[in-house]
C-alpha cells in the first residue's frame, strides 16, 4: 500500500503544480451617494400650482369627457352608460372623435373609457360624427 499511496502522491504533485494562482481580490468603489429626491414640501408646492391652474390630477382624457357632458347637458354616468338614446349617443360620437384628434388615443383606450366599449364602436362612431359634420 506504500507504493500506492506515493503514486497518489506524485499524481497530485503533478495536478497542482500547474495550477493557476487564486484570483485577485477586485476592490470595489463605493456607490455614488444618492441623487437628491424632491422634499415632500417641493411635491405640495406643485400640487397647489397645477390646482391654481385647475389641471392637478385630472387627466386631458377626462377634462374632455366633462366637456363634452357639460354642452349636452348630461353627467358622465349616462355619458358612459348604455343607453341608446339619441342625446346620449351624439355625445359619445363627439366624445369618441375629440379623445381619438386632440390626444390620439387608440381606439380600444377610448372604448375602456367610455364604457367598455369595443373599437369597432368607437371607430363607427368616429366616422358616423365625421360624416355629421361633413353634412352641415
Amino acid at each position: 500500500m506504500n507504493d500506492l499511496q506515493q503514486h497518489y502522491k506524485a499524481v497530485r504533485a503533478r495536478l497542482w503544480a500547474g495550477a493557476p494562482p487564486p484570483p485577485p481580490v477586485v476592490v470595489r468603489p463605493p456607490p455614488p451617494p444618492p441623487r437628491s429626491t424632491p422634499t415632500s414640501e417641493q411635491f405640495r408646492e406643485a400640487h397647489e400650482l397645477l390646482k391654481i391652474a385647475g389641471v392637478a390630477g385630472v387627466p386631458r382624457w377626462k377634462l374632455i369627457l366633462r366637456e363634452v357632458c357639460a354642452l349636452h347637458s348630461i353627467t358622465m354616468d349616462q355619458l358612459t352608460s348604455h343607453n341608446r338614446s339619441k342625446k346620449f349617443i351624439d355625445a359619445r360620437m363627439l366624445a369618441y372623435y375629440r379623445l381619438h384628434k386632440e390626444l390620439g388615443l387608440s381606439l380600444p383606450q377610448i372604448g375602456r373609457y367610455i364604457g367598455d366599449r369595443d373599437h369597432s364602436t368607437v371607430f363607427y362612431g368616429i366616422k358616423r360624427y365625421e360624416s355629421n359634420l361633413r353634412r352641415r
